[in-house]
């Protein structure tokens, strides 16, 4: 919701600091992300299964989302790992923001221990449903693009192959 949030022509104007601008007025409201996450595994054919509200949930494939801002510090663009990154609901905005100023300290969020951070292998599946009953929390940010889930919709991603230059996602919103 951060990158729906931030995009729009009047918060594009601001450049990178839209992201913080918005992140900021998602804070003042302090959502919680009602869904569930199942990351089956292929190989042994088992499913690990949470429900749970969330504060913070993305999969990141890059270890930067801004210079300073390292939000997967064991990603790298040069291979093909995925990381999974979330945290659950936090009751107090103060907490949220306390874990997210941890990624501008060169990722110390990943140590907190209230922060999730799994690195996703080639033979798992991750699935992600939203549960939320207001329709402004189902927007999320699939590779630069708005995607609305929410209902019967739901977001799957799943490792394809990779070829000496990039790595291969599937994405079924």
């Amino acid at each position: 919701s951060l990158v729906a949030e931030s995009d729009s022509p009047e918060m594009r104007k601001f450049g990178s600091a839209r992201f913080s601008m918005a992140a900021q007025n998602i804070l003042k409201k302090n959502p919680s992300y009602y869904g569930r996450l199942c990351i089956h595994d292929q190989v042994s054919d088992t499913d690990n299964i949470t429900q749970e509200e969330f504060s913070y949930f993305v999969l990141a494939a890059v270890s930067r989302f801004e210079k300073q801002f390292v939000i997967s510090p064991k990603s790298s663009a040069m291979n093909s790992d995925l990381y999974l990154v979330s945290f659950e609901y936090q009751s107090d905005p103060d907490d949220t923001m306390t874990i997210m100023q941890e990624a501008y300290d060169n990722g110390s969020h990943i140590n907190n221990k209230k922060v999730s951070y799994k690195k996703i292998s080639k033979s798992e599946t991750v699935e992600l449903t939203v549960l939320a009953s207001d329709t402004s929390l189902n927007n999320i940010c699939v590779d630069g693009s708005i995607v609305e889930l929410g209902g019967d919709r739901r977001l799957q991603v799943s490792y394809v192959g990779s070829s000496i230059h990039n790595t291969v996602l599937k994405f079924i919103a």
